[in-house]
């Protein structure tokens, strides 16, 4: 997992408002059940040793490009190396390796698409986990910054898949897991230990399973989720890719 102490530094605006940077220092250590010697623990040590580097340095909690590529575990596929991409490479490895998930399972950057005003936008989960059906069962996002106030979005990206809508919602900053039902936000899990393997997840998926959405819900979704999207592209332009 990862270890950070954040920093938030204010620059005052006009009529009362202000600009808001928080930089995070961060440190890898193993999540608590990595057992020592597995290949997962080899994973967390080599990022160690990469960031023990920069010790000291912040680090902005924006996502943004470092150059060069990083292999996906999942697909094989190159992917642009950036601050936070080591980190979804690192979850996904912990699913398949530690918490039994089959990779066949596992979609990384999995696409929602919706639409606001005519147009059609998407936007990604970090990892969907799909159920028998070929439906996702869960959506996972990684987050910088306080986990609980990701939920609400989260939700509504977990309400507008397709085929869908996906019962399940799991934020994480690498610290701290909130799992969730996408039916009305209940917290279903809380905690370092909150991930749950593709049984139980499957389980949870049917117990919480949710309707389709009417026309007016996935209008209402749509325009929740555009509007997070929106206040992301104005704190840090096109550069996060969530």
């Amino acid at each position: 997992m990862v270890e950070a102490q954040p920093a938030c530094y204010c620059a005052p605006l006009q009529g009362g408002l202000e600009v808001r940077t928080v930089v995070l220092r961060l440190r890898f250590i193993p999540l608590p059940g990595i057992a020592t010697g597995s290949p997962l623990s080899h994973w967390f040590e080599s990022l160690q040793n990469k960031k023990a580097k920069q010790d000291g340095k912040a680090r902005i909690m924006h996502e943004v490009s470092l150059g060069g590529v990083i292999r996906d575990y999942l697909t094989g596929e190159a992917r642009e190396r950036t601050t936070y991409e080591d980190l979804r490479q690192a979850l996904a490895r912990y699913l398949v390796e530690e918490r039994g998930y089959d990779p066949a399972v596992l979609i990384p950057r999995y696409p929602v698409h919706y639409a606001v005003g005519g147009e059609t936008l998407t936007r990604e989960a970090d990892i969907a986990m799909l159920l028998g059906s070929g439906s996702p069962g869960m959506l996972l996002v990684f987050c910088a910054g306080q986990i609980h106030s990701y939920v609400r979005e989260v939700q509504a990206l977990a309400r507008l898949a397709v085929p869908g809508p996906c019962p399940l919602g799991v934020v994480t900053d690498m610290r701290e897991i909130e799992l969730f039902a996408a039916k009305d936000r209940a917290i279903l899990a809380r905690g370092l230990y909150a991930f749950p393997d593709q049984a139980t997840m499957e389980s949870l998926a049917l117990e919480h399973s949710i309707a389709p959405l009417t026309d007016e819900q996935r209008e209402k979704e749509s325009r929740i989720l555009h509007a997070y999207t929106g206040f992301l592209k104005t704190c840090c332009g096109e550069s996060c890719s969530f």
